[in-house]
């Protein structure tokens, strides 16, 4: 694929994938594991795209921790997205716990669940502030799947562009 097509490719993919798996009448416990494949999904295509040799990645077996600390450290130096930045790493690994939670134990403890759940709920009200529709878990990871989209789409930008080279010397 032609360098000029990788962010309209990137943006629609994500966008389309969305739109397909994450209706809005999802119950939480699907609307969970949704998210935290639809951001795997995110950082995985981000990381394919910021690498020179991405094959050399295709049978790595790396854990959505993994998948999230990479993907960080192929982001350059945050600047003015500092804060933003800092919430969406910090709720993609609260979404993880909180999926961990859920699918590795048979009865999953409702206290540690709710924990991570208002933990994300947390995180995203100290940026955004006190906007209604962040207020509830769904509207969070909404958030956090349009806030990484976007940022992604910045820094495959600025990449394909140069400008990150520039910055960093």
């Amino acid at each position: 694929m032609a360098e000029d097509q990788v962010l309209p490719a990137f943006m629609t993919k994500h966008g389309d994938l969305f739109d397909k798996h994450f209706p809005p009448d999802l119950d939480d416990e699907s609307m969970i594991l949704k998210a935290h494949l639809l951001v795997e999904s995110l950082m995985r295509d981000f990381i394919t795209n910021s690498v020179p040799q991405p094959e050399r990645l295709m049978d790595a077996k790396f854990q959505f921790h993994q998948v999230l600390s990479l993907a960080r450290a192929l982001c350059p130096p945050n600047g003015k997205f500092e804060d933003l930045c800092e919430v969406m790493w910090g709720v993609a690994k609260n979404l993880n716990q909180l999926r961990n939670a859920m699918a590795h134990e048979l009865e999953p403890n409702p206290q540690k669940i709710e924990s991570r759940k208002r933990a994300i709920i947390d995180l995203v009200n100290t940026r955004e502030g006190s906007d209604e529709r962040i207020q509830s878990l769904r509207g969070c990871l909404e958030f956090l799947l349009g806030a990484m989209g976007a940022f992604f789409q910045i820094v495959l930008y600025q990449m394909d562009s140069g400008q990150i080279l520039e910055a960093n010397r």
